[in-house]
């Protein structure tokens, strides 16, 4: 099991996020009893990184509340 966790805004969370997302990544695979090694990438980011990340990848020059990209995906599938 591979967890990646970036954080990529200035604004400090005062919890530790970390734990909390590796608990919930543990708990959501246990759940689904995932059978595969899974690799798992978490980006904490403001509205301007959302808005880069679609602007990137999705050509989309807007934030929103959430993006998410599957492994398999490429730029073309997007």
């Amino acid at each position: 099991m591979t967890i990646s966790i970036e954080y990529e805004t200035e604004k400090k969370l005062e919890l530790d996020y970390e734990r909390i997302i590796r608990e919930i990544i543990l708990a959501s695979l246990d759940y689904e009893e995932c059978p595969y090694e899974a690799e798992v990438s978490v980006i904490l980011t403001d509205n301007e990184g959302i808005r880069e990340i679609n602007r990137d990848y999705r050509q989309i020059d807007a934030p929103v509340s959430y993006t998410h990209l599957r492994a398999h995906e490429t730029r073309h599938d997007l």
